[in-house]
């Protein structure tokens, strides 16, 4: 039995034999793969390179009757493309959404289109060469076109026409591949979908009513291509830390969309419970389900809007936090109140009911790039930290602005005093004001959340709770600056070297008093989904846990198993301890392993 992560679209459980699906034409890299590397910038009026692809390609044709015919052919190709195309419309409408047949529409509308037949046409006569050769040099430039332009929403177009591309090459290309035959199997057997990538009308060369669910190993949750698959309504996954070709074909596998996995060859026992599963229809299986009422809400933690989408089909608890460096970095919110507000907002409305953290740029390590990166310049010191404080700026106007669409709390990281949470508070109270006299809608009482993550947070802990309702432990940061190490070190997060008395103090102390002034207490960092350190959390009485969403059900499963009352008691026997080894074997006496 193989059990194989990955991150979950649709959940559901879905039994059956993996068919493994090729969406790729070819066997070897495309034309158009070699020009976008190659020649991503060629000009169609570029003689001298086109005869350089022509000759380095053999796609040289010899006389003016073989032109001609080159031509034909291409011409037969587009007519055909046309005909399949509004059959895969025809047979997939009545089961995949409306955006099926804009799909559709557009990839015939392209066909039509004179810009890409009639130079089609020019490049095979005027330079003698094959048609498979002239579509992929078009191709080429439509689709640098498209890749340029900043704008999100063309972004699937791409996709789009790299699917129409395949389909006239598979035609143009003698050795080319047919995936248009039905190759799934005896008939009525339900099927797991495996593939490395998937095009919209892929999905109209499979028997749609044998799939029970599918995996892919390369694409995100917003394409065209989940955006149809969701439509279907069955247990769909992406992003499996596995290479598709290196997955057996044929065998019996299970896709738990729950638990985020794909188990290959499940044994019997593993079966019998997920086919139990089925029968009772159940909506969660019995290792997610809390058994005790003071186990701690486990949220997730989330970088990008795509993956609070993804958050939101897993069903989540709520967004403990959402770090928007990550996203001004690559480029997926503008510096712009109105950019950054539409982000927010998208978000807010993916959990209608539940808590979403939104926080404030944290940029401890990175300023410099990220300014070098918006700016194009270095600046000195002073110059970031009023740029910075500009960002920050915007950045709650346009939270403020969301938070009529949500239950928000806004964040701020690096907190160190008092007077921080006081600057940070009248601040939004004054855009508040502002606001709300042409927007009653915006929310009167926005909850605030420090983030302690400096020893000089935990020093000044008592005055910076007076400022607050909520804190949020940043582990990553705070134990790096601790034990004075990196905070991408593995010795604070992935091994045993953070069981530390110090660290099981500092973390008491933190969540104690937090308790004791009745504050809401979030932690945040790897510690969260840890295995080994989830008791001692649940000993000390967190509120909340918010993790990365690769670990957000394992982090539920574990939980669901643990009793409050004997992890009270364990974290009473750690504070006695004084090394590292003595806790471990607490840990292991209590049932964890800790080496």
């Amino acid at each position: 039995m193989e059990v194989l992560k990955g991150l979950p679209v649709c959940r559901g459980i879905a039994i059956g034999k993996i068919f493994k699906f090729s969406s790729d034409p070819l066997k070897e890299k495309t034309l158009l793969q070699k020009l976008s590397k190659e020649f991503h910038d060629l000009d169609l009026k570029d003689i001298g390179r086109i005869r350089v692809l022509r000759d380095s390609f053999y796609q040289k044709i010899t006389c003016g009757e073989n032109v001609e015919s080159e031509i034909k052919n291409f011409r037969q190709v587009l007519k055909q493309s046309k005909k399949d195309l509004v059959c895969a419309r025809r047979k997939l409408s009545r089961d995949l959404s409306d955006k099926f047949s804009e799909i559709i529409n557009f990839q015939i509308l392209a066909l039509k289109d004179s810009n890409i037949c009639q130079k089609t046409v020019d490049l095979i006569r005027d330079y003698k060469i094959s048609a498979y050769l002239a579509v992929s040099i078009i191709f080429n430039e439509r689709i640098e076109l498209l890749r340029k332009n900043d704008k999100n929403k063309f972004r699937n177009r791409t996709y789009d026409l790299v699917d129409l591309y395949n389909r006239l090459i598979s035609s143009l290309k003698p050795a080319a591949v047919k995936n248009g035959e039905d190759h799934t199997g005896q008939e009525g057997e339900d099927l797991i979908l495996v593939s490395r990538k998937m095009f919209p009308t892929d999905l109209a060369k499979i028997d749609l009513k044998r799939v029970k669910g599918i995996v892919i190993e390369k694409q995100n949750t917003e394409s065209h291509t989940s955006i149809l698959i969701k439509s279907l309504k069955i247990p769909y996954m992406i992003k499996i830390q596995k290479h598709v070709e290196d997955i057996p074909d044929d065998q019996k596998a299970i896709l738990d969309g729950y638990g985020s996995k794909l188990i290959i060859s499940p044994d019997r026992a593993t079966k019998k419970k997920y086919l139990n599963y089925l029968k009772t229809g159940s909506r969660k299986l019995p290792a997610a389900r809390k058994k005790f009422k003071k186990i701690p809400i486990v949220l997730a933690s989330i970088n990008t809007l795509e993956e609070a989408r993804s958050a939101a089909a897993m069903e989540v608890s709520g967004i403990g936090l959402f770090r928007t460096e990550l996203s001004f970095l690559n480029g997926d919110i503008g510096l712009s109140v109105s950019d950054q507000f539409e982000v927010y907002s998208n978000i807010l409305k993916l959990f209608p009911g539940k808590p979403v953290t939104l926080r404030t740029l944290d940029l401890s390590g990175e300023k410099q790039a990220f300014i070098n990166l918006i700016y194009k310049k270095s600046l000195a010191a002073g110059e970031i930290r009023a740029l910075v404080k500009k960002i920050c700026s915007k950045q709650l106007e346009a939270m403020v602005s969301a938070s009529k669409y949500g239950d928000l709390t806004i964040a701020f990281p690096m907190v160190s005093k008092a007077d921080d949470m006081i600057s940070v508070k009248n601040q939004i109270i004054s855009i508040q004001d502002r606001l709300r006299k042409t927007d009653p809608g915006i929310s009167s009482t926005i909850p605030v959340s420090a983030f302690i993550e400096t020893p000089a947070a935990v020093f000044a802990l008592d005055t910076i709770l007076k400022e607050t309702g909520i804190i949020n432990i940043g582990t990553n940061d705070l134990l790096s600056l601790v034990y004075a190490q990196s905070r991408h070190s593995n010795k604070l997060t992935g091994s045993d070297d953070f069981l530390q008395p110090s660290t099981i103090n500092i973390l008491s102390q933190i969540i104690e008093l937090g308790r004791k002034k009745d504050k809401k207490v979030i932690v945040c960092g790897a510690i969260a989904a840890n295995p080994k350190f989830l008791p001692i959390l649940v000993g000390m009485g967190v509120n909340n846990l918010s993790v990365e969403l690769k670990r957000y059900e394992d982090t539920r499963a574990v939980l669901g198993d643990l009793n409050p009352h004997d992890c009270k008691e364990l974290v009473l026997r750690l504070k006695k301890l004084s090394t590292k080894k003595e806790i471990i074997n607490a840990l292991s006496s209590f049932g964890i392993s800790g080496t």
